[in-house]
């Protein structure tokens, strides 16, 4: 299993809390935590870390998911 950080920002794209989670896989790990942004109405957006390198965001809505960067 790896190890992902999950920041929720806020509106202004502020970091207003974050969590670590496991997961066997990216996909894994995003499905979490667009559960987790969907039970966090007051976060906008969540992205997905991996260290240093940012993986993934996506926020309310569809329209306003990113893919994976390399």
């Amino acid at each position: 299993m790896a190890v992902y950080r999950c920041h929720f920002l806020d509106v202004r794209d502020r970091i207003e809390a974050h969590e670590e989670i496991e997961a066997d896989t990216l996909i894994d790990a995003i499905h979490r935590a667009k559960a987790m942004l969907a039970e966090r109405a007051h976060h906008s957006v969540v992205e997905v870390w991996a260290g240093n390198r940012w993986l993934y965001r996506v926020g309310h809505g569809a329209a306003s998911e990113q893919k994976l960067r390399h």
